[in-house]
């Protein structure tokens, strides 16, 4: 609770201000929650049903600039998690939990320090995320998909100008453990021409242990929206883990296809993922898929209704998960099945 007395405090004192002291900083964010229904499924056949009502990755943040002249800026953003449904607060007790920065942005591009998301996640964004902050997520480490990106603490990062379309960018992100080395850093490049997106993105973080050496990925991915309001789109990642002393290494593929449809203000969506299997000289265990379909409907251009139903299935030694909330006690080889209905207002 102290997290978010901090947050009222902010808020209250940002309303208080004269008009003209913070003309450049705006106030954003949404709210989102929705009733779910989740089934799991153990390896031993163990099955359990709960219902809940849960909060999807509501946040408040502040942003803002200021006009150096030349064509510079000043940028800064602090961005807040939130947490709707009274469960207990994931973040670290302190402000800027998300991306959270300070730069300057101009010609050249855009240069930032804080908190904040990969040039390897940005970039290779096309949309396939057909039902992101949700239960049917499919985007991140403990997903299906896109398991290499991340928000780096204590980095920076450079993004380009757009080129006729095109923009390129890197992230290096400084460990700050003076026992040992395991700075991480990304490249990523987009491109975007009328409904067409394509992204391509590399990874690779130092581990420095005594048996490994780092992890590092590429993703490739597509897509593109028709001007009848269909949308497709597909990517593929490969993460490789590095050994020391002549060790071979693991890799690890996985891959999406994304699918959606606007029918006036009614949007249908349906995806499908696969975690593939290790392999380290050999094929192993650690295949998993997802399947997910659902809709969104706007009430207004600030207000929606969701609804979907998704679903994991895992094979012996994976743990892809679409219950964010299942971080502790979560056994691998367990299924899980999620009903859900929402509701998000961002403003």
């Amino acid at each position: 609770m102290h997290n978010y007395k901090k947050l009222a405090l902010i808020v209250a004192s940002a309303l208080a201000l004269p008009v003209a002291a913070h003309a450049d900083v705006t106030l954003y964010g949404f709210v989102s929650g929705g009733y779910e229904s989740l089934k799991t499924e153990t390896v031993s056949g163990e099955k359990k049903t709960l219902s809940r009502v849960t909060d999807n990755t509501s946040r408040i943040g502040f942003k803002g600039n200021e006009d150096l002249g030349n064509g510079l800026k000043a940028i800064w953003q602090v961005e807040q998690s939130l947490q709707i449904d009274g469960a207990n607060d994931l973040s670290t007790g302190t402000l800027g939990t998300r991306n959270t920065f300070v730069g300057l942005q101009g010609g050249f591009g855009t240069a930032l320090l804080g908190h904040y998301d990969s040039a390897y996640k940005r970039l290779t964004d096309v949309g396939l995320n057909v039902m992101g902050d949700t239960a049917a997520d499919t985007h991140g480490s403990n997903n299906v998909y896109s398991r290499r990106e991340a928000r780096l603490k204590n980095s920076v990062h450079y993004t380009s100008a757009n080129f006729s379309g095109f923009q390129f960018g890197a992230s290096y992100g400084f460990d700050e453990d003076g026992t040992k080395s395991a700075d991480r850093w990304s490249l990523g490049a987009s491109y975007g021409n009328g409904g067409l997106k394509l992204g391509l993105g590399y990874d690779q973080a130092d581990l420095d242990t005594a048996t490994e050496d780092n992890t590092n990925a590429w993703k490739a991915a597509a897509s593109y929206k028709f001007a009848t309001g269909t949308f497709v789109g597909a990517g593929f990642e490969r993460a490789k883990t590095e050994y020391k002393n002549g060790n071979p290494s693991r890799t690890q593929n996985d891959w999406l296809v994304a699918a959606g449809q606007d029918i006036g203000n009614l949007q249908l969506v349906a995806s499908y993922g696969k975690l593939g299997k290790q392999k380290n000289g050999a094929e192993k265990e650690g295949e998993a898929k997802q399947w997910l379909v659902g809709a969104n409907y706007n009430l207004s251009k600030r207000t929606q209704v969701k609804a979907f139903a998704t679903k994991t299935d895992n094979e012996s030694g994976a743990s892809v998960r679409v219950d964010t909330l299942a971080s502790t006690g979560f056994a691998a080889g367990t299924d899980q099945t999620v009903y859900g209905l929402g509701l998000k207002h961002s403003f």
